[in-house]
């Protein structure tokens, strides 16, 4: 996200997933996995890794600190909307992956 003073605005946020999200609704689990767990992504990672990695940027308290300041008045509802979809999809997929590095 281009430098420190550029306003932010939902459509500018380069969210998790390979094609733009137009609503929060539309970040959903499956479009998340797809992107971040893509045999493509982060090779040199884990499922778990890359999951871990995505939340520590897309954990909401994370951006009230450090981006909300920068995203425009009237967008912050939906960007937070978005913050909310991504976190649960990203602890959502935590559990799955966990599952799965049992077997």
């Amino acid at each position: 996200m281009a430098g420190k003073s550029t306003p932010l605005t939902y459509a500018s946020i380069p969210w998790p997933v390979s094609s733009e999200p137009y609503f929060p609704s539309t970040l959903t689990p499956s479009r998340i996995a797809e992107f971040l767990l893509s045999p493509l992504h982060s090779t040199n990672k884990t499922g778990m890794e890359r999951l871990r990695d995505a939340m520590k940027i897309w954990h909401p308290d994370k951006w009230e600190g450090k981006f909300m300041s920068r995203v425009v008045d009237s967008e912050q509802v939906i960007v937070r909307e978005g913050l909310g979809m991504v976190a649960r999809a990203l602890i959502e997929l935590m559990h799955v992956q966990k599952k799965l590095d049992r077997l």
